[in-house]
């Protein structure tokens, strides 16, 4: 499975690219929000995992726009924060699939993808 990790915090961007590579899965980055929506329409991932706060463009964004695209919108989305509960239902609403909390262990994130793995595009 081909999973984009949108991140503008590199050390988080590269453990979770690590965590799904040690998953068995294909990772691709994006520093940013809007590198990351233009890499999700040119390599049509299979799962995104998405920060909420990045500059310039935010993860709801993001997936606001994800969900608008004809060609992406069933591509389940990960939100992965530290933010608050209001947060989470913020992510929820927008059009995110499920919420991780920062800093999330392996093994919920191994749980997450097996969970929206059936939902591949």
């Amino acid at each position: 499975m081909r999973i984009l990790v949108i991140d503008d915090d590199r050390p988080s961007r590269e453990l979770a690219a690590r965590l799904v590579d040690n998953l068995g899965h294909s990772p691709v980055t994006a520093d940013d929000g809007a590198q990351g929506l233009a890499l999700a329409r040119s390599e049509r991932p299979d799962l995104l995992l998405l920060d909420l706060y990045m500059p310039a463009m935010s993860g709801l964004e993001v997936v606001r726009e994800i969900r608008a695209d004809p060609s992406l919108r069933a591509v389940p989305v990960i939100a992965v924060s530290s933010g608050t509960t209001e947060d989470q239902q913020a992510a929820l609403s927008a059009g995110c699939n499920e919420f991780l909390s920062k800093p999330y262990e392996l093994a919920a994130l191994r749980a997450a993808i097996d969970r929206h793995s059936s939902a591949e595009t």
